[in-house]
């Protein structure tokens, strides 16, 4: 896969194009049925395109009502290199963007990228005051001689699955739940920093992660996760909070790395989160808080062993 940070807007393609549109914040099993659909046009000799953006619309539509990502750009170059893609276009989400007609911008698609079919979600809306949709675009497309084609709602249950419900359901500390949606467990990737060395006087080291602060976390509390370290798994429990037996003012990300015990400061730790195990309590005690996390790690390897 071809990675082009799109910054003039002007890059090229000579060979006929299939061509996905979308913010693809997470890349769930929504937008993975798009990307499998877009796959499929290789059969056609179409050189496969995702067009998408280095920063997500609302950062410049509506700054303040800006949601926090699902994912940085690094980790969505990552997991869609592992689809049949030719090219990621990554635009940057700008002044100049943000007033360009849907006209303006379906004729430079059709001539920079030479997109013989345009692929989007139902809902997947572009151009100034977002006036290009599915249905301008089904109509234009007879007139520009382009394919359409639309993947409909994915549903579980009653819901839709959407980065919006996704994100809210990490909020609030329903990582099974977007699991489910996303079709793997959510992940923090950052850098070990020193903490306050709290895990290690209590018998279980923590490595305390400094994570992107655009990239959505979930709600405080604890929960059984799965780490990666130098392309090595571990079993693991992640506290996020205030520590509130320490009387901590700033939220830590600590995880408890089972069966390890090495220094991996400055080192990457990604966190994929398998289930919340409980809430932040505040104990009466150092001795009670150990029990505790004692009992915390017991209940991790039984969830996590459940899944393996």
């Amino acid at each position: 896969m071809k990675v082009l940070f799109n910054y003039n807007g002007q890059y090229k393609i000579k060979n006929s194009s299939a061509v996905a549109l979308g913010t693809f914040d997470g890349i769930h099993i929504g937008h993975q049925e798009l990307i499998m659909l877009l796959e499929k046009q290789k059969a056609k000799g179409y050189n496969t395109v995702i067009y998408t953006f280095i920063n997500h619309p609302m950062t410049v539509l509506q700054a303040e009502k800006a949601p926090l990502q699902l994912m940085t750009v690094k980790e969505k170059i990552k997991e869609l290199s592992k689809y049949k893609i030719d090219f990621l276009i990554l635009n940057p989400f700008n002044d100049e963007l943000k007033i360009k007609s849907r006209d303006q911008f379906l004729l430079e698609l059709i001539d920079n990228l030479n997109a013989k079919s345009i692929i989007t979600g139902f809902n997947h809306r572009f151009g100034s005051k977002g006036l290009g949709d599915t249905n301008y675009l089904r109509t234009r497309s007879k007139e520009q001689g382009f394919e359409l084609m639309t993947v409909e709602p994915v549903k579980l249950g009653e819901n839709i699955v959407s980065s919006t419900l996704i994100r809210d359901l990490v909020a609030s500390g329903k990582v099974r739940e977007a699991a489910t949606m996303l079709g793997r467990p959510y992940k923090l990737t950052g850098k070990v920093v020193k903490g306050f060395g709290l895990g290690r006087k209590l018998g279980f080291p923590t490595a305390n992660m400094r994570y992107p602060k655009n990239k959505q976390i979930p709600g405080l509390g604890i929960y059984a996760v799965e780490c990666k370290l130098s392309n090595r798994t571990y079993m693991g429990v992640t506290s996020i909070g205030y520590n509130p037996t320490f009387d901590r003012k700033e939220i830590s990300i600590e995880t408890y790395i089972m069966d390890f015990n090495e220094d991996i400061y400055g080192k990457d730790l990604s966190v994929s989160f398998i289930e919340k195990i409980r809430d932040e309590i505040k104990f009466a005690s150092k001795e009670e808080l150990s029990e505790q996390i004692n009992k915390d790690v017991f209940t991790a390897r039984k969830l996590i062993y459940k899944i393996r």
